[in-house]
């Protein structure tokens, strides 16, 4: 392996760190949001659901 290659899989182990500690956060965030708003993780599905199906019908 050369040097160039090791930089590279460093790179990309650091991002995918990254990345799964930004998506935990944001699904602490999302159940803190929810619970405190009294809805459950169905009704938000079913909002973002009809949302996106609201924006597709439109284009």
């Amino acid at each position: 392996m050369d040097i160039v290659r090791l930089i590279e899989l460093f790179v990309l182990f650091v991002f995918t760190i990254f990345t799964m500690v930004c998506l935990i956060m944001l699904l602490i965030i999302v159940d803190n949001t929810t619970k405190h708003n009294k809805f459950n993780h169905l009704e938000v599905k079913v909002e973002l659901t009809k949302l996106l199906f609201h924006i597709t019908l439109k284009k």
